[in-house]
């Protein structure tokens, strides 16, 4: 009886043990199941943290380079703003003319800019080369005084000569007709650039005839009218620097012995 119970008791022993190896066979196999989906569902995270992370990167690069643009573009407004903040909006009194103020005499005014596409010019600039897009019949029949017979006669070109980089573009008159006007560049670096139109319709060369000597930490290019007292005018161009003082352009170009005429 004793040896009968015993057994039994082996067989409960037995079998429990089975079911227990089972359940914790279960379980352990559930759990790498679940330990797999686990660290699936991390590595998912980390792949999607790390394309918002490249996503992030990449608006930022592309916001810094537009910023970067945008910067670039303002910058010159930026310095304009500050000067005028400083001196007031940019003052033609003849007191600050650097380069005759000597003479004590000369009267300047505002004047408007000039029309492009009056003078047969389109321009442009990317990657900072200047596109000049010209009607030839138009251009020469300003500045060589040929006849228009009002057919288009269309030539394009390509200037990359400017040594800097260019901020803006002005067209300059000088004299009291038409047929005299200059292309000024302002340049980054505060400098200026000239193109003189009526010596290219002459030779034919479209390109820049370099800096104005002695024309520094220029902020703005302005058309004036100027002029004496009870006397004569004319146009020139004037270039404010950035302490409000401005050069009269026609006199820059003198001393250089380029003539205007």
């Amino acid at each position: 009886m004793e040896s009968k119970r015993k057994n039994v008791y082996i067989a409960i022993f037995v079998i429990t043990t089975i079911i227990a190896g089972c359940v914790a066979v279960y379980f352990g196999i559930m759990g790498n199941k679940e330990k797999d989906k686990v660290q699936n569902l991390q590595a998912q995270i980390t792949e999607l943290e790390n394309q918002e992370n490249n996503n992030e990167e990449i608006n930022k690069e592309e916001n810094n380079n537009n910023d970067s643009q945008t910067n670039t573009e303002n910058s010159n407004e930026k310095i304009v703003e500050k000067v005028v903040e400083k001196y007031g909006m940019f003052n033609f009194d003849a007191s600050n003319c650097i380069n005759r103020a000597s003479e004590g005499k000369a009267i300047y005014r505002k004047l408007l800019s000039e029309n492009y596409e009056y003078y047969g010019m389109v321009c442009n600039i990317y990657n900072n080369v200047l596109n000049l897009r010209v009607d030839m019949n138009k251009f020469n029949s300003i500045f060589l005084w040929t006849p228009n017979d009002g057919t288009v006669n269309e030539k394009e070109y390509e200037i990359d000569n400017f040594d800097g980089e260019i901020v803006d573009i002005y067209l300059g008159g000088f004299g009291q007709a038409a047929g005299y006007e200059i292309l000024f560049f302002l340049m980054k670096d505060g400098t200026v650039e000239y193109m003189p139109l009526r010596k290219i319709a002459q030779t034919g060369e479209f390109k820049s005839y370099g800096k104005i000597k002695n024309v520094t930490n220029i902020v703005s290019i302005q058309n004036a009218s100027s002029g004496v007292p009870n006397g004569g005018g004319w146009v020139t161009t004037v270039a404010f620097n950035n302490e409000g003082k401005f050069y009269d352009l026609s006199e820059s170009l003198e001393d250089m012995g380029e003539s205007v005429f």
